[in-house]
């Protein structure tokens, strides 16, 4: 009488066990053109997602750390040893119009022949004035858009030189609100307390005043600043930032200084 095999584990047919039958049956399975293509195409679409998942939780980090600044953003910049401190604190030369112990500080570099900012310089006053006290304007030069804008710049040092920040911001109000030749600005100057030969001390080439104006220029590029208006929105207590593109309207602006706190 023949016996049965009762052991599930091993193959009556061949002789081998379970193990050895999966091995085998998948040297047939790679030996088949149409299994092979089915393996390869599953295993594409498996390392898409896995790498797709992994680039989504990266994106989610850097999202979350570009509000910060970070030493990895420092060391873009081995020129000088830390741009970004430079840029995000306010120096003994900044004009400044506000509360310059405000929590938020809005650094704007910014060009007195540019139509959009005399536009962002409307908004950011008004900003500023309704803030109690929380928001401060720091206002830096960068001159690039007309022929008078280096002109209207010195001017505009000079001014506050002589007599504070708010004879330079009533020069600015006044600039931003007019149509503007050299011949223009100097006039304003005149208007805000300067005389004649101040103004030629100014506008020499090794006045100070064009010395810090290059020094705001060279700054700027160092973080990637190329137009006006532009520059950084400043939490000091969170430590967070946020980049400033363009005469945005006061509601985008607001919503920026929200995000940061």
């Amino acid at each position: 009488m023949e016996q049965k095999n009762t052991n599930k584990d091993i193959d009556t047919e061949k002789g081998t066990t379970g193990t050895d039958r999966n091995l085998l049956n998948t040297k047939k399975n790679l030996k088949n053109p149409n299994n092979l293509v089915v393996l390869v195409v599953v295993s594409t679409i498996v390392g898409f997602l896995l790498a797709n998942f992994v680039n989504n939780n990266q994106n989610n980090q850097t999202d979350y750390f570009s509000d910060k600044m970070t030493q990895e953003e420092d060391s873009k910049y081995p020129s000088v040893k830390n741009p970004f401190s430079a840029i995000l604190s306010i120096s003994s030369t900044d004009p400044f119009f506000g509360n310059k112990n405000a929590e938020t500080i809005v650094f704007e570099y910014s060009d007195v022949g540019c139509p959009n900012c005399a536009r962002f310089h409307s908004t950011v006053t008004d900003v500023v004035n309704k803030s109690s006290g929380d928001v401060v304007r720091v206002y830096r030069h960068f001159p690039v858009i007309r022929d008078f804008s280096q002109h209207g710049a010195v001017i505009a040092e000079c001014i506050k030189n002589k007599s504070g920040n708010k004879a330079f911001f009533n020069f600015l109000n006044k600039v931003f609100s007019t149509n503007l030749n050299k011949s223009v600005i100097t006039r304003i100057g005149i208007e805000q307390g300067l005389t004649d030969s101040e103004i030629s001390s100014c506008l020499s080439n090794d006045s100070k005043e064009n010395g810090l104006i290059k020094r705001y220029v060279e700054q700027a590029s160092l973080v990637g600043i190329r137009g006006t208006p532009n520059g950084f929105i400043y939490n000091k207590r969170t430590g967070k930032y946020s980049r400033l593109f363009g005469a945005i309207p006061k509601s985008e602006l607001e919503r920026l200084i929200n995000k940061l706190k």
